[in-house]
């Protein structure tokens, strides 16, 4: 595992948010980053610059060069950023959540554009190209039983 990782992070001040590139010490991580795990955040970013650069290397497909892969694994940081609008008494609750409950959470897949739409004017338009669609079907699933849209293999863009 890498000593050092560059993450897009997301901080809010006064009703404003922005995005910053920030490195982020493996010694030194913080708790929290765009309100999830530090760990979590470094460790999606990580594993999704691997499975980009074998799935490139097996098929030979999709076109992701180095600077994508590098682009999609920055978005990939801000996956769950629409978790910043659910309640916290429900992210935090302990034990199953009651179908309301599930379908507010589920919703942090498309309250990205909230966030992204209004305040991303500062990430690069590829990164945040990208980021959208991270956030926006991160939980398709390749049968089509996933949220928000039950997309089905090829529909799900591959970074997603």
């Amino acid at each position: 595992m890498p000593t050092e990782y560059d993450a897009l992070t997301m901080t809010g001040s006064g009703g404003a948010v922005s995005f910053a590139l920030t490195k982020i010490s493996a010694d030194k991580m913080p708790e929290t980053i765009n309100g999830e795990s530090g760990h979590h955040i470094c460790y999606v970013k990580v594993l999704t610059e691997l499975i980009a650069r074998e799935l490139t290397g097996q098929t030979g497909r999709y076109g992701l060069d180095e600077e994508k892969i590098g682009q999609i694994a920055l978005a990939s940081c801000l996956h769950d950023i629409g978790k910043s609008r659910i309640p916290q008494a429900i992210l935090e609750k302990r034990g199953v959540l009651t179908p309301v409950e599930y379908d507010i959470v589920k919703k942090h897949t498309t309250l990205w554009g909230e966030l992204i739409d209004r305040f991303g004017a500062s990430l690069d338009p590829q990164i945040r190209a990208f980021a959208r669609d991270v956030c926006l079907f991160h939980h398709e699933r390749f049968d089509g039983t996933g949220y928000p849209h039950g997309l089905k293999g090829s529909d799900i863009p591959i970074w997603a």
